[in-house]
């Protein structure tokens, strides 16, 4: 059988075509085995995120498809693994599926007492990109709660930035405020959530009548930005929103 602690040795600082050669060479060496390729899913598995990583995602779906049917005991590894590989196709509905069925085998393991809660807490945060992809705001709002559980915290990280657009989506424009300035506070020097930041002060003024305070809002946010990075796109789409609201 495989030994994969040796198997991380001869990969480990490999760059990732020798890595994805490596773990070729392998499953060919063993397609004589007589429990191929049951026995060596998890060694499709990793081959099948090596093509991910390089992009090239339909190989890594055929590899990965070995994993899910052959794990067993860490078959939602497998299940997540193709999600992320769906999602990144923009198979977004094969991604929810995959998504849901990895949840339910990681709610089993955990209730026979394996300590998978974090496990659990990554497939919830996947779901949740899933769903605002497929624009299920409702959905994954109830999943990304589920990843930080309790109360909204002062500061979250930038991957967060979907869970405001989803209130700002649905109209709610004051919470949605305070989820993206969350995540501006976690990610202080990035510009990207105050895109969104401006951009939900612009649809909440918008809706609300010309709402000065949040016009000032969103005009201190497109000067952050803009000293951040003047020649981004996206600041030259808010500032037309921006001014055709101040023509209003």
């Amino acid at each position: 059988m495989l030994n994969y602690t040796f198997l991380d040795e001869e990969v480990d600082g490999k760059p990732d075509d020798l890595i994805i050669a490596i773990y070729t060479e392998h499953i060919d060496a063993y397609k004589s085995h007589p429990n191929f390729p049951e026995a060596y899913a998890r060694l499709f598995h990793r081959r099948g995120k090596m093509f991910c990583k390089i992009k090239d995602y339909r190989s890594a779906i055929d590899d990965i498809n070995i994993a899910v049917k052959f794990e067993k005991d860490m078959r939602y590894n497998a299940l997540g693994s193709r999600a992320v590989v769906h999602n990144y196709l923009k198979e977004y509905s094969l991604a929810r599926v995959d998504y849901l069925e990895a949840l339910k085998v990681i709610d089993k393991h955990i209730a026979e007492g394996k300590p998978y809660e974090l496990i659990k807490t990554r497939l919830n945060y996947g779901m949740a990109q899933t769903l605002f992809n497929l624009k299920r705001y409702k959905e994954a709002i109830k999943y990304f709660e589920l990843v930080y559980l309790g109360e909204l915290p002062d500061s979250l990280p930038e991957g967060f930035v979907n869970y405001g657009r989803c209130y700002s989506f649905l109209g709610n424009y004051k919470m949605a405020d305070k989820v993206l300035k969350a995540c501006e506070k976690g990610s202080p020097g990035d510009f990207y959530p105050k895109i969104y930041v401006a951009m939900n002060s612009i649809e909440w003024a918008m809706n609300s009548d010309c709402n000065e305070e949040q016009l000032n809002q969103a005009l201190f946010y497109i000067k952050e930005i803009r000293k951040l990075r003047p020649d981004l796109e996206a600041l030259q789409n808010l500032v037309k929103k921006y001014q055709l609201l101040l023509e209003k």
